[in-house]
């Protein structure tokens, strides 16, 4: 439930149903699918439910769970490291910084977010986080019925617009495409302002 992210002709995966059953991460030949040259692996885990993007971070590989916070993973061993602080989700992004921006997942009772990470420590937050695009300068959130614009240096607020029931967002050069239920709102993003709708 991962599928494969290939670097350096190195094709990682991971084999993963549930957490009471064991876990596999593997690193291949890319184009063999073999094991056996440097930096390729098959290791089982305990205690791990691995599905979602996995992202490769330098010398670690970031495996998200679900429910529970993503894992970490030696690059070249795929043994386990540690994991991500903060709560579950399988929506996962590794910025040009190396900065990991993900969901995490929430009830009813306490509605998901969107955190930003640099390394352990979490550099920026969005309580009511529903969906996100990160550029250089600027994130630019969903939250319940509100679009903003967020500065990445000092995570001051730029502007904001209320949108009517958004669900997701994308960019395409300097505007937003907001999708609601039955209608797309395109917003500015260096002003906020609505070009159509």
């Amino acid at each position: 439930r991962t599928g494969v992210a290939v670097r350096d002709g190195i094709a990682y995966l991971a084999a993963s149903l549930l957490p009471w059953r064991e876990s596999f991460l593997c690193g291949v030949d890319a184009k063999t699918g073999e094991i056996g040259v440097s930096g390729t692996f098959s290791v089982e885990h305990e205690d791990a439910t691995l599905e979602g993007s996995i992202l490769i971070a330098e010398d670690r590989l970031i495996v998200p769970q679900g429910r529970v916070a993503p894992l970490l993973f030696e690059r070249e061993s795929g043994e386990k490291i540690g994991s991500l602080p903060g709560g579950g989700g399988v929506t996962i992004v590794l910025t040009e910084a190396g900065d990991v921006v993900r969901a995490e997942g929430g009830r009813e009772a306490r509605p998901g977010q969107i955190g930003v990470f640099r390394g352990k420590e979490r550099v920026a937050s969005f309580p009511r986080g529903r969906a996100i695009v990160v550029r250089p300068s600027a994130y630019y959130v969903i939250d319940q019925e509100k679009l903003f614009a967020a500065d990445r240096a000092d995570n001051q607020l730029r502007w904001q617009r209320t949108v009517d029931e958004p669900l997701e967002i994308i960019m395409a050069g300097e505007t937003l495409f907001v999708g609601g239920r039955d209608h797309v709102t395109a917003v500015s993003s260096t002003d906020g302002k609505v070009t159509w709708s």
